[in-house]
């Protein structure tokens, strides 16, 4: 058994050290010296030159391996270090980069606002010019719907006096020759009455007109007296009088009342005005206007 372990002790010494098979040294353990009464044999070690050669030898290995690993790992120190510069350097471009588009999107926030804020003022000022516009564009409307009112109650007279030429030009009929008889002679016996002056007849034709239209057209009370009429409106307490000239050309108009029209009123209809005959359409059109809208 002894042997044995020598050998295996032997062979595992020349494998680890790389000891060449010619060199031969034996290895001996104190328990067969005691026992074994056999002169030792002495150990062989290689020399020591060799010895010192095979030390530097694996040293030598043993730093180049180091080396290259040393080396090895420095290159990919280097590597990784190269990639997180990059990564770096991306992510501060990227920074700046959001950082430069935040800037500009402040800028045109900024920028937006006063925009809008510029455009709220100027619909403000539309809205006021308007608001200040609009009662005289209504007043516009108004005058303008009086003129064609006016216009048209012209037209609708003039047909009227072209209706009634055409008819009196007309043979009469069988059936209404009584009527229209009798009343050519009230007629006429109307215009005999009215012939006794001058002044007389210009003051019962103005009563007469006045009356008509007054009456019939406006709703309005008349009552007549001396070269004037009182009118009087019942539904608004609204009341004025007409004064004709000489001449019967010219009439001059005086409020008594306003009654409810005072807050509406227009300030020509508080004022003393003259105006002519003709006029009159116009001058009842634009209080038919202003009592409407009572």
């Amino acid at each position: 058994m002894t042997d044995q372990s020598d050998v295996l002790f032997e062979s595992t010494i020349r494998s680890q050290f790389s000891i060449p098979p010619n060199l031969v040294f034996q290895i001996s353990s104190p328990a067969s010296q005691i026992s074994s009464p056999t002169p030792q044999r002495h150990r062989v070690f290689p020399p020591q030159s060799r010895m010192e050669k095979f030390n530097a030898d694996i040293q030598k290995k043993y730093h180049k391996i180091k080396k290259q690993k040393l080396r090895q790992l420095v290159d990919q120190n280097k590597d990784s270090e190269k990639k997180v510069f990059g990564l770096v350097s991306a992510a501060m471009d990227m920074v700046e980069h959001e950082g430069k588009r935040n800037d500009n999107l402040f800028e045109d926030l900024l920028f937006y606002r006063e925009k809008l804020a510029e455009t709220e003022k100027l619909e403000l000022e539309n809205k006021k010019r308007l608001s200040s516009e609009a009662p005289s564009l209504q007043n516009l409307l108004l005058q303008k719907n009086e003129a064609t009112i006016s216009i048209e109650m012209l037209k609708l007279q003039k047909n009227e006096a072209t209706i009634s030429i055409e008819t009196t030009k007309e043979p009469p009929k069988a059936d209404i020759i009584e009527e229209d008889n009798a009343f050519q002679n009230e007629i006429a016996n109307q215009s005999v009455c009215r012939c006794i002056s001058g002044d007389q007849v210009v003051r019962d034709s103005i009563s007469d007109v006045l009356r008509t239209l007054i009456e019939n057209v406006l709703g309005m009370r008349v009552t007549f007296g001396p070269q004037c009429a009182e009118v009087i409106h019942e539904k608004t307490g609204y009341a004025f009088s007409l004064t004709w000239s000489t001449d019967g050309e010219e009439l001059v108009y005086r409020v008594s009342s306003l009654g409810t029209l005072a807050n509406i009123a227009l300030k020509w209809m508080k004022e003393e005005i003259m105006f002519n005959t003709k006029m009159c359409p116009l001058f009842f059109n634009r209080i038919c206007g202003i009592i409407g809208r009572a």
